[in-house]
């Protein structure tokens, strides 16, 4: 066996994730999944075993926000998590934070590591393990006084490195907080297109100084989320109705030909996944739940295209997503019952991939997406919330 064989880890071994870089990869795969985003911060910044992770109940987290974590501050980022999640969420102090989809029981450790899973396949990370791989990263990363030499004690290290034992605990950045922040804000339609956003007020508000209020506002410029005027300076963007189409029409172009690659690929376990996102989606619409309906079709469509590893197409579907999705959340809030519901549309594609029918798949998304565009039309027009 030469040198390099034997520094392979054992199979058995579960490995953390080590880069930090993977960490905020996922962050960005996740932050606007409120839910998700807090599974991940609590299960790396604490350790607990995944039992009881997902036992923890919406009172539990109001406590440990206010009482901090065995006597320590929790990680900046993880109560942002926990911020998120209380002000999205109208739940009692007495629910699970981590539901099944189809009760109010917790969900089982199985579900909670497919899910995981799934984040490292969608981030293009191999060789890690659910659940337990983010309770080794917070081994490796952020329990006090861990060592990586202790951690990964079956992975042996030349003797150069023994010194180089401790990895630095880190947290998201200010301003890459208040990017987020914003970023969130806009998409979920919080922050209505045509506001001007005023660099001195944000700050107040979100009680830090103007540098990252600043930066951020450049980084949502970049991204075509803002605009910059001479005379009122950061204005969200107001799209026409004409490039709303023009997204919905693009998405459906991009979607369609990442299916023809996907739908082959799609594992049976990623089927109940689909099922259950459209299970969400349809109880959200009883309700009129409006960001957990948009959620829940933005899981479903993501979930089509998660086993293939489709990073480009999925970047680019994300960008016309991102696009839309504030006018999708301004528009259903100011009805009452829907005029386009996708939950039949989405039953279609679930049948046409359990048959390896892509072309019925596709058949049903162009469908759904042709509705879209009349419904999105005539209700822009109507509000005229576009021009």
């Amino acid at each position: 066996m030469n040198n390099s064989q034997s520094a392979l880890p054992a199979k058995n071994v579960v490995e953390p994730i080590s880069d930090l870089s993977d960490l905020d990869k996922i962050r960005g795969l996740i932050g606007d999944r409120p839910r998700d985003f807090l599974l991940f911060e609590l299960a790396i910044a604490t350790g607990l075993q995944a039992k009881l992770l997902l036992q923890l109940k919406v009172g539990d987290i109001k406590s440990l926000l206010k009482n901090n974590w065995k006597g320590n501050p929790l990680p900046k980022h993880t109560r942002v998590a926990i911020d998120i999640f209380l002000e999205g969420f109208s739940s009692s102090d007495d629910d699970y934070i981590f539901r099944s989809r189809k009760g109010r029981d917790p969900l089982t450790v199985a579900s909670a590591s497919r899910l995981v899973n799934g984040w490292f396949d969608q981030a293009g990370l191999t060789g890690l393990r659910g659940l337990l791989s983010l309770r080794k990263t917070f081994e490796f990363h952020f329990a006090p006084s861990t060592k990586t030499q202790e951690v990964n004690s079956n992975r042996p290290r030349p003797e150069s490195e023994k010194e180089e034992n401790f990895k630095p605990i880190r947290t998201l950045t200010l301003n890459e907080m208040v990017f987020k922040e914003l970023e969130r804000r806009i998409v979920l339609g919080q922050i209505l297109p045509g506001t001007r956003l005023v660099t001195d007020r944000l700050a107040k508000k979100m009680e830090v100084s103007t540098v990252p209020v600043r930066e951020a506002l450049v980084r949502l410029e970049a991204k075509d989320f803002v605009t910059r005027t001479p005379q009122k300076g950061f204005i969200v963007n107001k799209r026409s109705i004409k490039s709303i189409l023009e997204l919905l029409e693009l998405r459906l172009v991009i979607e369609s030909a990442a299916l023809k690659k996907s739908v082959p690929k799609i594992r049976p376990e990623t089927v109940i996944l689909l099922e259950e996102a459209n299970e969400l989606y349809i109880s959200a619409g009883k309700i009129w739940n409006v960001d957990d309906m948009l959620k829940a079709a933005w899981t479903f469509h993501d979930l089509l295209l998660r086993d293939a590893g489709l990073t480009v197409f999925k970047k680019m579907i994300d960008q016309a997503w991102d696009g839309i999705n504030p006018y999708y959340h301004i528009m259903l809030k100011q009805q009452k019952e829907p005029r386009h519901f996708g939950a039949p549309y989405h039953q279609k594609m679930i049948e046409g991939i359990k048959a390896g029918d892509t072309a019925k798949v596709i058949e049903h998304l162009t469908a759904d997406m042709k509705k879209a565009m009349v419904y999105v039309s005539e209700t822009l027009s109507s509000l005229g919330l576009a021009d």
